[in-house]
């Protein structure tokens, strides 16, 4: 019995431990466990053992309509995806279906769900890797409690949710009876894209899977072609890139910058020695479609595994054509939106822009207006147009109605920095305490670059023209170049005291020099018709017209406009301007602005027809016209090696060559407005300038050289020119010369014209040296054995305060030869030699009689002649109801000049018979030197209108070789 007993003890026992071990066995296998894994660990939430869903039906919606489960969308899903998520899901909520959508975050974690996309909350057992499937690949299957549901690409992943909700919710057609909805395992859907014609991608032979992007990522440009090229090439290979920092580049497609250069190097591709696949762009805004193409090219069209080596692609993306951008070139579709496309494309990048086919080419312009707005082609890079022809079109256009079309450039070449205007008082009361003018050799604005700078003070006027009140005068001002450390350039010291600024306007300096060249332009004139005849009076007149601007301008430094032409066709002949037409008028083709070195070389420029438009024409002259060349603001305007398509011209005004019989200058009178209302010129004459310094003529063959307001320093070499008409100061020089006259008066038969209007200023120096002159032929009425006069320089007084000091120029004139322009043939360019004797070689040091106004460089003046009494601008800025600088003076007398009518432009001369006080506005500095030597053996005179020797010249050093008349002294 105790055996008995004792075996079943131990079985007793044994049965004890069996059940105790089963039970442990139980709990650690999870028997009783409901396999829970809220928290997404991959372990049980109860027994902390692994976890591994298993797969079963899932129940998502129950028999009564409750719904089991939730949307959890994961980050960066495609907007379209959770579109038709919240679409569905309303529609259903209205039905008392509500189905909760949350974001992928840990607090938001449910027992059952369905995960869209790539969710990272939930564990790794629902992760699926989206880029494991291919562009084309989905998943839609039962992990646990959960439905994962991800695919390859936004598109299939629309597809695949789409899919999920008709096919498994059975949420079709708007209809909401939605009961016992369960996902069955059979409903699982998995799909791996393996078809891809490009089986694998290597580098050096090395496999590329795990490689990455590596690039700027800040650069949106960069960023831009990187996910273009993941996109593309797992779509064609299923390898997928990750984007990375170029600090993490290892196994890698590299893409970076390199500097511009032009030519196949521009873009390429190689495989180094560490494996990497190297894209290297000079030019950023094609690095998109550069990779587009390389794409195409070298993955797209394969059709097995690609192995890169070596240099894989090299390619131009330095330039830019016009007919990419949709230019036709056929000369009558206008072409303006597609040239201006290209051109803001290349401004983007840097590239140079060029025709595809410069031969054939023509370009027509007409309308500049693109969806309703005006616009001018903004260039900033290299442009080689290659000979191809352009046509303005401007036939049609007037200037009627407010329009902006005709006063609006059709290229602008533009700086790359916006300008800056300084009005800090502090700023410029300490630069005036410190001393602004000729002397100053610093400005310090603390800039930091190099730039030119306009400073300015709207107190006081210069350039005040005499006569015309719409040329009042402007704020003085004027154009210093300045380094990066404020040092005035030599070129531009200050001519201008400031005591007193009201700004400084701040031009930075272009860095990238660039060329725009070889291009032929052809303007097609504007046939508008200004001229009119009242209705009422029966009057002739002429409509005011604003200048059209139609052509080129240069608003940034360091430009080369090279080898372009500019031609025009259809102005108003003479004959139509002799039955009354008068046209319209334009600003030069070429133009500078705020510029500081630009140079046109050899350009080709037309000069454009002159009109009489009547003494009521606003301008008040009656004549009106166009340069071709305008300078404005700028220093260091150079034209080398230019020329005018119509310097000589015959009497119908058409172009000729030099030497052809009876050929003319295109600035002269034609014979056919003999017994016209005004003696006018066939063309107005080719270049002007208003503001600027260094302007320079070297090489060319031009009808003017107009200093029209204000040039420090100027240059004529190695030229033919016409009329050389200054104001201002500096050295002026003009060597190796050939001069041509374009009629016998002071003016046109002047070497040297001291305009009158701006009261003859040069505050300076001329030199001429080896110039031949060739002034006009014609003979003296009272003596024909004798050639007209010709005038080296004029000096015309004018009692009216200009708003600066006049100064007559020291001048030297070295190796002077004086020929007959009527004897220039076809076979005798050069023409024949006036003989000695036959020609007075004069300077006038005073017409309208210096020689009665002895103290004219003084304050006062001693003569009360009519002619010398005071002019005053018509304007009374201070209001107190007399013209300005009149009323009180100084010394308390009284002018008594009212100001009576803001609308007369004339200046307002004193009444001698309530004028008292012997004021002179316009005190004249005389000369330091006048020098002469080698006259060809003529004569030199100084002329004065009375005969008599004035005391001007008292304190001038002149020295002379030849015979002088009216010595004005013995030295």
């Amino acid at each position: 019995m105790e055996k008995i007993v004792s075996v079943r003890k131990i079985l007793t026992i044994l049965l004890v431990f069996t059940l105790v071990f089963a039970a442990i066995f139980t709990l650690s296998a999870c028997g009783k466990c409901k396999h829970v894994d809220e928290d997404g660990d991959g372990k049980c939430d109860k027994c902390d053992n692994d976890y591994t869903p298993t797969a079963n039906d899932l129940a998502l919606i129950d028999e009564y309509g409750i719904v089991k489960f939730q949307f959890v969308v994961a980050d960066g899903l495609p907007e379209d995806v959770k579109r038709i998520i919240e679409d569905t899901t309303r529609a259903l909520k209205e039905a008392d279906i509500e189905i909760a959508v949350v974001e992928d975050k840990e607090e938001t974690v449910k027992g059952c769900e369905v995960l869209i996309g790539e969710v990272k909350t939930r564990g790794q057992n629902y992760l699926y890797d989206s880029h494991t499937l291919g562009k084309e690949g989905y998943v839609m299957k039962i992990v646990g409690q959960k439905v994962v549901i991800n695919a390859g690409s936004p598109e299939t992943l629309l597809t695949t949710v789409q899919k999920f909700i008709s096919d498994i919710l059975g949420y079709k057609n708007g209809n909401t009876d939605l009961f016992d909805v369960v996902m069955k395992l059979d409903d699982q859907k998995e799909y791996i894209q393996s078809d891809y014609k490009v089986s694998g991608l290597s580098v050096n032979g090395v496999d590329m899977k795990g490689y990455t992007i590596a690039i700027d990522k800040e650069n949106k440009t960069y960023m831009e072609a990187a996910l273009y090229l993941q996109d593309s090439v797992y779509g064609k290979t299923g390898y997928w890139f990750e984007i990375v920092s170029l600090a993490e580049a290892d196994k890698s497609i590299v893409i970076k910058e390199i500097p511009k250069k032009a030519g196949d190097g521009s873009f390429k591709i190689t495989a180094n020695s560490d494996n990497q696949l190297v894209i290297e762009c000079a030019y950023s805004n094609k690095l998109y479609d550069s990779i587009v193409a390389f794409y195409i090219d070298k993955i797209s069209i394969a059709s097995s595994a690609v192995n890169f080596e070596g240099n894989v692609m090299s390619s131009d993306i330095s330039v830019i054509y016009y007919e990419d951008y949709g230019a036709k070139g056929d000369g009558r579709t206008n072409d303006f939106a597609a040239i201006k496309k290209a051109h803001d494309v290349a401004n983007e990048g840097g590239q140079t822009v060029k025709s595809k086919n410069p031969t054939k080419a023509t370009y027509y312009i007409s309308d500049p207006i693109i969806d309703g707005t005006i616009y001018t082609i903004v260039i900033k890079t290299n442009v080689d147009w290659g000979g191809a022809k352009f046509i303005i079109d401007d036939t049609k256009l007037d200037c009627k109605g407010g329009s902006q079309v005709y006063v609006t450039h059709i290229f602008e070449v533009k700086p790359d920095y916006a300008p800056t205007t300084i009005t800090d008082k502090d700023v410029l009361n300490k630069l005036v305490a410190a001393g602004l003018g000729p002397d100053t050799k610093k400005i310090d604005l603390g800039l930091g670059y190099a730039a030119m700078i306009f400073p300015t003070d709207n107190s006081k006027t210069i350039y005040r023209r005499k006569g015309y009140g719409g040329f009042r005068g402007y704020d003085m001002k004027e154009a210093v170049v300045i380094d990066k450390d404020g040092n005035v350039d030599k070129e531009t010291p200050l001519v201008f005291n400031y005591t007193n600024l009201s700004s400084i306007y701040v031009i930075r300096a272009d860095e990238t020099p660039i060329t725009v060249e070889n291009g032929i332009f052809t303007t097609k004139n504007s046939r508008f018709d200004t001229h009119y005849i009242d209705a009422v009076t029966g009057q002739h007149g002429a409509h005011d017209t604003n200048y059209f601007n139609r052509g080129m301008s240069v608003t940034r430094s360091n430009t080369t406009v090279k080898n372009v032409e500019h031609y025009i066709e259809g102005e108003f002949t003479i004959d139509e301007q002799l039955q009354g037409k008068i046209g319209v008028v334009y600003y030069g083709f070429f133009q500078a602005k705020d510029t500081n070195r630009v140079t046109f070389e050899s350009c080709v420029a037309t000069a454009r027809r002159c009109f009489w438009r009547g003494v009521a024409w606003s301008g008040g002259s009656g004549t009106q016209g166009t340069y071709d060349i305008m300078v404005y603001t700028s220093n260091k305007t150079v034209f080398k090696n230019c020329t005018q398509s119509n310097f000589w011209v015959n009497d119908n005004a058409q172009a000729v060559p030099r030497g052809t019989s009876g050929a003319k200058l295109s600035i002269s009178t034609s014979t056919l407005f003999a017994g016209y209302s005004a003696n006018v010129k066939m063309y107005w004459g080719i270049g002007g300038s208003n503001d600027s310094k260094n302007m320079e003529y070297i090489g060319c063959t031009l009808s003017r050289f107009d200093a029209h307001r204000g040039l420090f320093n100027g240059k004529i070499i190695d030229t033919a020119i016409t009329e050389v008409s200054l104001v201002g100061g500096g050295d002026f020089v003009m060597e190796n010369v050939e001069w041509f006259s374009s009629g016998n008066g002071k003016n046109e038969n002047g070497l040297i014209t001291l305009r009158d209007d701006y009261g003859c200023l040069w505050d300076g120096t001329i030199t001429i040296k080896n110039v031949k002159a060739y002034p006009d032929p014609g003979r003296q009425t009272n003596n024909p054995d004798l050639y007209w006069s010709f005038w080296i320089c004029s000096h015309i007084y004018t009692n009216w305060d200009f708003g600066y000091q006049c100064v007559f120029p020291s001048i030297s004139v070295e190796n002077l030869s004086v020929y007959d322009r009527t004897t220039i043939t076809k076979t005798n360019l050069t023409g024949e030699k006036i003989p000695v004797g036959k020609i007075a070689i004069s300077i006038t040091t005073g017409a309208y009689s210096f020689a009665s106004i002895p103290d004219v460089h003084t304050d006062t003046i001693s003569s009360q002649e009519q002619k010398h009494r005071p002019w005053y601008m018509n304007i009374d800025r201070d209001g107190d109801g007399f013209v300005d600088n009149t009323g009180k003076d100084k010394f308390g007398v009284d002018i008594k000049i009212p100001y009576v009518n803001k609308e007369i432009r004339e200046g307002v001369q004193a009444d001698p018979e309530e004028y008292t006080d012997n004021k002179n506005l316009n005190p004249i500095k005389p000369p330091e030197y006048l020098k002469f030597k080698n006259l060809d053996g003529h004569s030199i005179d100084f002329y004065y209108n009375d005969g008599v020797v004035p005391d001007f010249l008292k304190n001038t050093y002149i020295e002379f070789e030849g015979t002088v008349i009216n010595n004005p002294t013995n030295n």
